[in-house]
């Protein structure tokens, strides 16, 4: 949530259902709401987000984060930047996200892990370029990431990441994915 944008901030606060008041509320009430909405999930199941289209990616922004922001499921139509990362101009949003999509739907089979890692961390760095929503890109883009991985045949054990590693991969991606290629090949195994 750390945002270089005052307006950020305060468009977060003003949009929470959860009646938080300050930044640091709203954090701790959304961990709490967004890990009792996936657990549901994962109970659930995520066969409504394949095949992937831009429909599914909002459902399960809405599905993740309803209970939190009265955003949930619309993709923004501002342009944020985190740090020094500008992302994908709002107006771009549906393009670019509608030419990956099929890019994913035109892969053929991943024969290993390597080929997945690589896959995967061009998939993950353009989705987060792209950052649909003003917030939870992060925790709905990871989803995204472990559901194509499961589509190809990899389970993607995002319990053995390493947080700052990872986020120095993912801060570093936009410009050289070899970081997040290692910690990919780190984290997937072949489905049984």
């Amino acid at each position: 949530m750390k945002y270089k944008a005052n307006f950020q901030e305060e468009y977060l606060i003003n949009s929470n259902l959860l009646g938080a008041k300050t930044l640091n509320e709203l954090e701790q009430l959304e961990k709490v709401a967004f890990y009792i909405a996936e657990g549901l999930m994962e109970q659930e199941g995520y066969e409504f987000l394949f095949p992937l289209t831009i429909s599914s990616i909002k459902l399960l922004h809405k599905k993740l984060f309803e209970r939190v922001y009265s955003f949930a499921g619309e993709f923004r139509d501002v342009s944020l930047m985190k740090e020094c990362t500008r992302f994908c101009e709002p107006q771009y949003i549906n393009t670019n996200l509608n030419l990956l999509i099929n890019e994913y739907r035109l892969e053929n089979e991943w024969s290993d892990v390597k080929t997945a890692a690589e896959k995967l961390a061009y998939f993950k760095t353009e989705l987060n370029m792209i950052h649909p929503f003003r917030e939870g890109n992060g925790r709905t883009i990871r989803i995204i990431i472990r559901e194509m991985a499961k589509r190809k045949g990899f389970e993607w054990r995002t319990d053995l990441l390493d947080r700052e590693n990872y986020l120095d991969a993912m801060r570093i991606s936009s410009w050289d994915e070899k970081l997040l290629i290692v910690i990919f090949e780190n984290t997937l195994f072949p489905s049984d």
